[in-house]
């Protein structure tokens, strides 16, 4: 699992999985213990070397150097 990204107020958690079936996993982190509550997944179209939110935490962006994408 790589890259990650944590959203603006630190409440979620995105993970980019690089090995098929490309995907991002996204958590709650629950801020009395740090557990992690996986929330949902979606797919990506390629394996992303990177991935980070906009300064709102609305939008996710992701890139593949070898794919040649970028993606929000």
């Amino acid at each position: 699992v790589m890259p990650m990204a944590l959203s603006p107020d630190h409440r979620r958690l995105y993970a980019a999985l690089r090995s098929t079936p490309y995907r991002v996993v996204s958590f709650a982190i629950n801020p009395l213990d740090g557990r992690l509550i996986e929330l949902g997944r979606a797919p990506l179209a390629e394996s992303m070397a990177y991935v980070s939110t906009d300064a709102s935490g609305r939008y996710l962006f992701s890139a593949s150097y070898g794919g040649n994408l970028l993606a929000v």
